[in-house]
């Protein structure tokens, strides 16, 4: 009766979900059987999560140097907004993954709301990173205020009063708020003005500029060394702002205005970038450098104006440094236009960074490593490490014995693919079991294929089988 109630329920949410999950799968780029090498098996699309979940998958593409979560916010419609990039959630990880867990990634480091989840797999070296393949899923609603709590207790900011004189005002989340914005420019659209980092809870960020023109509006520096805005109405304000210098704000990024319908027989317009350079040498830190961009028109009408996005990401540490756009002409049919954006890094000397350019869903990547310079400031200390997953535990034959309720699925990998189903009274000996976002999964024979099972299709399980 329990699995009957489950499924039952099951159903009824699938009925319920099924048009958008429709619309999603028919925005999915290339075949539509899910690849072996490089995929996201959990969460799946239309999925709620909160806290701290563990992204399950596989990453494991030819040749990989290494692999790296990142996610970007949508529209309520799930289009991904102009301009916008990809923020790294984990560090460049290069150890191969088969159907397992890819990262564990804390859920309240992200603002609330939809969002967009990929892997992506590079090959080459840190130092030389090329884009191998990417898979991407979604939409997944970032849900952490409603959910019953995230298992974070927010630390109040310090009183303005107990700080030395000489201590910098800095902006920390405001009550209640689990993550902030960071945009680049004073105005609350992710088209025009787009989202270039996160101010996470128990960060700090320096105030750097107010605002000239009266919106309130905080320029503030990341931990990192990312620079941009924050509304005066998501942080608290600690410290005395009067010696900060009042600037004004970059003017929001212009709408793309679509091109005519094309003529019959051609496809529209579509740019891409398809080469990056440095100029002048290896960029040093604290010093300005231009970063020459590639596109080219793609479809066989002209383009219509647009604009590149530039992000410096510091390889190690998965941390984006800053941010930077530049804007390309309309192109004719097979055109190429270099996009030259002025780009500055004070953080992570000596160390590995890439330099990623986008446009259209599109990008191309350039390592390099930052050398050190009399302007530069020293490195913020390094990140913790992620805590790492839970298990497997290894059993012994005999050591847990399972019995699935009648009809219990058994799956391919934890949150995967049914392949089939448990017969009456069956018994099975658990090989090795992991705890996989909450919930405890079995690894098990069941006719010839070495398949899954949740602990919520089982009857009561044997203490023995809950050591983990």
């Amino acid at each position: 009766m329990k699995f009957k109630r489950a499924l039952l329920a099951t159903l009824v949410i699938v009925l319920f979900l099924m048009p958008t999950t429709l619309v999603m799968a028919q925005q999915e780029t290339g075949p539509a059987q899910t690849p072996t090498d490089l995929y996201i098996a959990w969460p799946q699309p239309v999925t709620e999560v909160h806290g701290v979940i563990q992204i399950v998958g596989t990453a494991d593409v030819p040749n990989q140097a290494f692999y790296r979560l990142e996610a970007i916010s949508v529209n309520p419609d799930y289009t991904i907004p102009e301009n916008a990039a990809w923020i790294p959630l984990t560090t460049n990880v290069t150890a191969p993954v088969d159907n397992g867990v890819l990262a564990n990634v804390d859920t309240t480091a992200l603002p609330d709301g939809l969002y967009m989840i990929r892997v992506a797999a590079f090959t080459g070296s840190v130092t030389a990173p090329t884009l191998a393949n990417n898979y991407q899923t979604g939409p997944i609603r970032v849900n952490n205020l409603h959910s019953g709590g995230t298992g974070v207790t927010p630390t109040p900011a310090p009183s303005p009063t107990a700080m030395p004189a000489n201590t910098p005002a800095y902006v920390t989340p405001g009550p209640g708020i689990s993550s902030v914005k960071v945009r680049a420019c004073d105005i609350a659209d992710d088209n025009s003005c787009p989202w270039v980092g996160l101010l996470s809870g128990g960060q700090t960020a320096q105030i750097v500029g107010l605002a000239n023109d009266g919106s309130g509006w905080l320029q503030v520096t990341l931990p990192g060394g990312l620079t941009g805005w924050v509304s005066p109405t998501v942080v608290t304000v600690v410290g005395n702002t009067q010696g900060i210098p009042q600037i004004s704000p970059p003017a929001p990024l212009p709408t793309p205005v679509p091109p005519p319908p094309p003529p019959p027989n051609q496809t529209p317009g579509v740019v891409h970038p398809n080469g990056i350079s440095i100029q002048g040498g290896t960029p040093q830190c604290g010093k300005t450098f231009n970063v020459e961009v590639n596109v080219g028109n793609y479809g066989g009408t002209a383009s219509s104006p647009g604009t590149v996005t530039l992000q410096d990401i510091a390889s190690r540490e998965g941390v984006v440094t800053t941010t930077n756009y530049g804007s390309y002409p309309s192109l004719q049919p097979n055109a190429n236009y270099v996009v030259v954006i002025p780009m500055q890094t004070t953080t992570y000397v000596n160390e590995p960074h890439e330099l990623v350019a986008i446009n259209d869903g599109q990008q191309v990547s350039k390592g390099y490593t930052l050398k050190s310079s009399s302007a530069c400031g020293s490195n913020p200390p390094p990140p913790p490490p992620p805590p790492p997953p839970s298990g497997p535990v290894n059993y012994k034959p005999g050591q847990c014995t399972i019995k699935p309720e009648n009809g219990a699925p058994y799956y391919n990998y934890p949150f995967g693919q049914a392949e089939g189903h448990f017969g009456n009274n069956q018994k099975v000996n658990a090989e090795s079991g992991q705890m996989v976002n909450g919930k405890r999964w079995y690894q098990v024979t069941a006719n010839g294929l070495q398949v899954w099972v949740n602990e919520h299709d089982m009857h009561p399980l044997p203490s023995g089988c809950k050591n983990f």
